[in-house]
């Protein structure tokens, strides 16, 4: 076999507008919440369009279907309440250490 080498994989996030609801604020991409309400899983990338991705206040609150986050290294703010009672939440993997995190994020999910 061949030597092994690293790679740098980029991925375009196509249609990333079509599942979640958002408003661009401050020239940011604020994720309000998702447009199915049946989604279990959800990878959100750190920009969008050229613009910073921040998760926005109550985003997800409420949300019973949501089982699986990923957010991006880059994701830099989620906002007060964003998972909020998430009664089924089971993993969320922040990639980034560099993260602000407003008040009762992830209050009242089964894992906190």
């Amino acid at each position: 076999m061949g030597t092994e080498k690293d790679i740098d994989l980029y991925a375009k996030w196509d249609g990333f507008e079509n599942y979640v609801t958002y408003i661009i604020e401050d020239n940011k991409f604020v994720v309000t919440g998702l447009v199915d309400k049946n989604t279990t899983s959800i990878s959100i990338p750190g920009t969008y369009e050229s613009k910073e991705v921040v998760i926005g206040n109550e985003a997800f609150k409420n949300n019973s279907k949501l089982v699986n986050v990923f957010l991006s290294d880059s994701i830099k703010k989620i906002g007060d309440k964003a998972f909020y009672y998430c009664s089924n939440l089971a993993s969320v993997t922040i990639q980034g250490s560099d993260i602000s995190l407003d008040e009762d994020v992830f209050d009242n999910t089964p894992w906190l």
